[in-house]
């Protein structure tokens, strides 16, 4: 829209122009008053103004500029007159209403910045909107103190949690709409200038409150000592600036106004500072997994520990984030990882983001064989613990984002090493005491030491857990069929002449309820929100 568009009423005369104006004056109303004509007339009245001023200067007449006088007063009541509808205007708009109101307002504009009221014109637009964008944002629930550094550093990890929730809702409604929607206003309103003063006047009006939203999550980022409950929340301000970024750019990307430039340096520095303590987050866990102490409670029943169940639960919430972690984990140190694991892994995974994953498994399930070394006189149960442990990883794998990122080939070796664990547990656990089964009637002592042992080992046992239930199946069906079979010939044969402890369904149904699935105890620092089924 250019300005000849706008005003198609030209006057033939000064004459004319002068009258208009005193007629619109003197029945002012908004409605009707803002007419083509009247702007137009305005607009001739200061350009006469202007060349008759020029001409004064030439000469050394003081009547013709005591007839000018009645002019500039008439110019500046009609300029104070569109100084209030400007006002009134811009207060009833929060972006642009309807295309009449554009209209309306930037005729307005436009007139004033022709007649030479640009200074002022920019300083009502820019004090209105200003307000109106303080008060759209208060509208969502921003509050600056709550956000101010000094702040940050007094308020309780909880406290701040709930405001970091808030400001990443509020941060794509700032951004997408409300300084969005500015800027397109701003540039309607001041199409007659060039990119530069509307990029000024853009800035002049959200500058402070764009400060103030874009300075949190840098401030979170140097003042909240990191820890490995915060990594979400942490990750979540990486996520919403990340996806913002462009549209960020779109908006404060400016060839002359390096201020608002700078509003984009903000958004980048938050994220790589951001970036760097996640990273140095997921180190930490790496640590603390590597000195979880071997000599925590013994789990007497092979059941899962709260290790693997926090790190696995950890890591099913970290893969969530996998769009974000390419980027964190590009630069990430890959010294720490061990020879082992590089022989295993270093070809079959082209993802930084899958191999980190897999390291940290792999630190996990080597913490866990060394935690299975305090079964060491009770073979049977160390592979029960190292089964029950392996199969909760696999499931939660299988049962979440982490199946994608570490892929087919990791979990079908890591099934296969599950199902070693479990015959190897349950050859160590019952190849005894089917060896003890009888082949014939004469061996009555052999039946005995049979019955003796089976009860022993049940009574042993009977706590014994496989938490995984196809597993649990899987381990009572093997079991059964090492016994029962070899059993029930014998029993067939000769029991029914001898006075024993079992028949066949008695050690069916004992074999049967085997390994039930019960609670596990334990204290350790990864027993809290992630130490969880």
């Amino acid at each position: 829209m250019n300005q000849s568009s706008l005003f198609r009423i030209i006057p033939s005369s000064i004459h004319d122009s002068i009258s208009t104006v005193r007629s619109a004056l003197a029945n002012w109303d908004s409605d009707t008053s803002l007419s083509p004509s009247f702007l137009q007339a305005t607009t001739h009245l200061h350009s006469y103004l202007v060349s008759s001023l020029a001409h004064s200067s030439t000469t050394t007449s003081t009547s013709h500029d005591d007839q000018l006088i009645p002019t500039i007063s008439l110019l500046k009541s009609s300029i104070d007159h569109l100084k209030l509808e400007l006002e009134l205007q811009l207060n009833s708009i929060s972006a642009v209403n309807s295309s009449c109101d554009e209209i309306s307002t930037v005729r307005i504009i436009q007139t004033m910045i022709s007649t030479g009221y640009s200074k002022e014109c920019i300083t009502i637009y820019n004090s209105i909107r200003k307000s109106k964008i303080s008060s759209n944002i208060s509208k969502l629930g921003f509050s600056p103190t709550n956000y101010e550094s000094k702040n940050i550093r007094k308020i309780k990890w909880d406290i701040l949690g709930r405001q970091i929730k808030s400001w990443i809702d509020i941060i794509p409604v700032v951004v997408q709409s409300i300084f969005s929607n500015e800027q397109n206003l701003c540039d309607k309103m001041f199409l007659s200038l060039d990119k530069s003063a509307r990029d000024d006047i853009f800035y002049n009006i959200v500058s402070e409150k764009a400060l103030e939203i874009f300075n949190f999550p840098e401030s979170v980022s140097l003042l909240v000592k990191p820890s490995e409950e915060k990594l979400f929340s942490f990750l979540d301000i990486y996520g919403v600036i990340t996806t913002l970024l462009p549209e960020i750019k779109s908006i404060f990307e400016s060839e002359s106004n390096q201020s608002m430039n700078k509003i984009i340096l903000h958004a980048i520095s938050s994220l790589e500072k951001l970036s760097e303590i996640i990273k140095s987050i997921i180190l930490d866990l790496e640590s603390s997994i590597k000195k979880d102490p071997l000599k925590s409670t013994k789990f007497l029943n092979g059941s899962i520990h709260p290790l693997s169940k926090y790190v696995m639960n950890y890591l099913v919430f970290l893969s969530d984030y996998e769009i974000y972690l390419h980027e964190i984990f590009s630069n990430m140190p890959s010294d720490n990882y061990e020879s082992s694991f590089m022989e295993i892994f270093e070809m079959k995974y082209e993802s930084l983001v899958s191999k980190r994953i897999a390291w940290i498994i792999f630190v996990l399930l080597c913490k866990i064989d060394s935690k299975a070394a305090s079964y060491k006189h009770d073979v049977p149960l160390s592979y029960l613990f190292l089964t029950n442990n392996l199969q909760y990883i696999i499931t939660k794998v299988q049962k979440s984002g982490l199946k994608d990122i570490l892929g087919d080939t990791w979990l079908n070796n890591h099934i296969a090493k599950s199902r070693k664990y479990m015959e190897s547990h349950l050859k160590a656990a019952w190849s005894h005491e089917s060896a003890l089964i009888p082949t014939n009637q004469e061996d009555l002592e052999k039946i005995r030491e049979f019955e003796r042992e089976f009860e022993k080992v049940m009574k042993e046992r009977e706590g014994w857990v496989i938490a995984d239930v196809a597993t649990r199946e899987q381990a009572r069906l093997a079991v059964r069929e090492m016994i029962v079979p070899v059993y029930d010939s014998w029993y067939q044969n000769f029991g029914e002449f001898l006075e024993v402890k079992f028949s066949t369904e008695d050690l069916r149904g004992r074999i049967m309820r085997l390994y039930d699935d019960g609670s596990d105890s334990g204290s350790s620092k990864f027993r809290n929100q992630f130490g969880r089924d």
